[in-house]
């Protein structure tokens, strides 16, 4: 830290700034009652912040051009509403004129000049309708709901909402969405999407309790938020209450501690369906060994119980199905990542794989995923893991010839309803393994360039599939031009079933890759590890049960390695 120095305003306020970070350390009001942060300095100090220093905000400056303006945006509103019929886009049109009138180059003044114009235009209105109304309700009655989600979102797009109206906005717009018969799924993300910082969703939140008392609308756990409450009181499908989740932390709704805290939430509640796919839905999720910890603390919280207790009361105390549960969320360990531990994986994996039933050896060598883990599991078979897994493979290839296949593409109907995700696992099992391993060899530095911009192109392909599929489910399947592109270059169908399983493999595919360009990726050979190449687990990869898409993934693309030019 450098040297903090402390300035007094006008106002007798007074703060301290470190001149080197240019951020400010401490505040307190004039009679020296200290800030709890430096947002509640700036908003009561009407003060704006730049380069660690405050000065004061001067909103007279700017009132007549503010007061003229409003004046002209409320007419055309009026001109737009009033009568018989609205024009939409003229009020659209009126409300992207509600901004701050000039850039002063300090975002918070030009963000508080914004609030000033929505303020007087909200007057304006309220002389207009004597009272009645405020510009909120005045625009409610004319617009349904989509129309005042656009309309607010417009008006916050520029800043224009003040905390508290931005508060009663959303909070409204939630209700509007959920209330009545039906729920406007659409409207009910609108909102939500619009919740972009902590500070937001607990005001929201706080408008949501009076809410969800008044609907008398239960808390699905003791520390439940309104907002979740509502979310798993209308919309049934958990993974649809999961991508509202996922957007809200990618938009900053929630800081680090917050998003375990959902995730572990919505695998719980996920979990207590109690059917097995929904338990291993659940599980499947958990990427994280701290969401894992969270989850285990929640479900004791909850019920008492230990969560391995808990799945086992849903499936009749079978310790199989439990193992099968748990092999999810031993699928997505690594080497610096082993949320169930080395002793736990291991036990689990050597259930499975020595079980007669196909599907359930599957889910055992998926847990296998590092060195460390198979040279554990293989010791506790007496060094027969590689026969084993010799075998398995056989039953793979067995399977794989009794599919339906229509030009190199799985058709029509599966053995199993399991069948797609097994036989998307290679003929090989690829382990992780760390630097120190004899499975490790460190590519040039040519080579990783290539290799990362190679995965790069995938993963934006991945992420462009990822995004068109779940833009399908939010409009209760309608199948973009994007999507069907996109299946079409991949040569499947546009089932949720395949897209699912391409989206699978090509993340499991773009994972074993990573692996590969830092030389971590290693298989057993001849009861020896050794290293698999980026160039060989990609051919191997592309032709796993799923026809080879080479411009799919870009690989001649200009600026990606060449490196496959001649093989492919």
């Amino acid at each position: 830290m450098g040297k903090s120095v402390t300035v007094t305003l006008p106002s007798g306020a007074k703060y301290q700034y470190d001149k080197d970070t240019k951020q400010i350390l401490s505040a307190c009001d004039k009679n020296g009652k200290a800030y709890k942060d430096v947002s509640t300095f700036i908003q009561n100090e009407k003060v704006y912040v730049k380069d660690g220093k405050a000065y004061k905000y001067d909103a007279d400056k700017y009132t007549e051009i503010i007061k003229q303006r409003a004046q002209e945006v409320a007419n055309k509103l009026f001109k737009a509403i009033d009568g018989v019929g609205t024009d939409e886009d003229a009020v659209y049109a009126a409300l992207q004129q509600i901004k701050s009138p000039v850039s002063t180059g300090d975002a918070y003044t030009d963000n508080q000049l914004a609030i000033q114009f929505y303020n007087e235009v909200n007057r304006l209105v309220k002389q207009h309708t004597n009272n009645k109304e405020d510009l909120s309700a005045y625009l409610r009655d004319d617009l349904n709901k989509a129309e005042m989600d656009k309309a607010n979102g417009i008006l916050m797009k520029n800043h224009a909402l003040s905390r508290d109206a931005k508060k009663k906005a959303l909070s409204q717009g939630i209700i509007d969405a959920v209330k009545g018969a039906g729920t406007d799924k659409d409207s009910l993300k609108r909102n939500l999407n619009e919740i972009k910082d902590k500070q937001t969703r607990k005001d929201v939140e706080g408008e949501l309790d009076k809410y969800i008392k008044d609907k008398n609308i239960s808390r699905k756990t003791k520390k439940q938020s309104s907002i979740r409450a509502i979310m798993y009181d209308e919309v049934s499908d958990h993974s649809e209450i999961r991508s509202m989740n996922e957007d809200m932390i990618k938009n900053g709704a929630y800081d680090e501690q917050e998003a375990i805290a959902v995730r572990a939430e919505q695998a719980y509640l996920q979990l207590l369906e109690g059917d097995m796919d929904n338990i291993t839905d659940a599980l499947k999720q958990i990427k994280d060994k701290k969401v894992y910890d969270a989850l285990k603390k929640l479900a004791k919280e909850e019920t008492g119980q230990d969560l391995d207790s808990i799945i086992l009361s849903k499936r009749s105390n079978s310790k199989r199905d439990l193992n099968l549960a748990k092999a999810e969320i031993a699928a997505n360990q690594s080497e610096n990542n082993m949320i169930l531990g080395l002793q736990e994986t291991v036990e689990l994996a050597y259930d499975l794989i020595t079980s007669d039933d196909y599907d359930t050896q599957a889910k055992g060598y998926a847990a296998i995923r590092t060195s460390k883990i198979y040279d554990a599991v293989n010791k506790k078979t007496g060094g027969k893991l590689p026969q084993m897994w010799n075998e398995f493979t056989a039953k793979k290839k067995d399977y794989i010839a009794k599919g339906q296949y229509f030009d190199n593409v799985l058709f029509g109907e599966f053995i199993s309803d399991n069948y797609l995700e097994n036989t998307d696992m290679s003929d090989n099992l690829y382990l992780e393994c760390d630097d120190k391993s004899s499975g490790y060899k460190k590519p040039s530095s040519e080579q990783q360039e290539g290799y990362n911009l190679t995965i790069q192109n995938m993963e934006a392909r991945l992420e462009e599939l990822r995004e068109a599929y779940q833009a399908a489910r939010d409009s209760e399947g309608v199948v973009s031009d994007s999507l069907n592109g996109l299946c079409e270059a991949l040569n499947i169908g546009t089932t949720r079933e395949e897209i699912e399983a391409r989206i699978e493999h090509d993340t499991e595919t773009v994972r074993l890759l990573k692996l590969a360009a830092q030389g971590k990726l290693a298989q057993i050979k001849d009861g020896k590890l050794e290293n698999v190449s980026f160039e060989a687990v990609f051919n191997e990869r592309q032709s796993a049960g799923i026809k080879k898409q080479v411009n799919f993934f870009g690989i001649h693309d200009k600026g990606v390695s060449t490196v496959y030019n001649a093989a492919l």
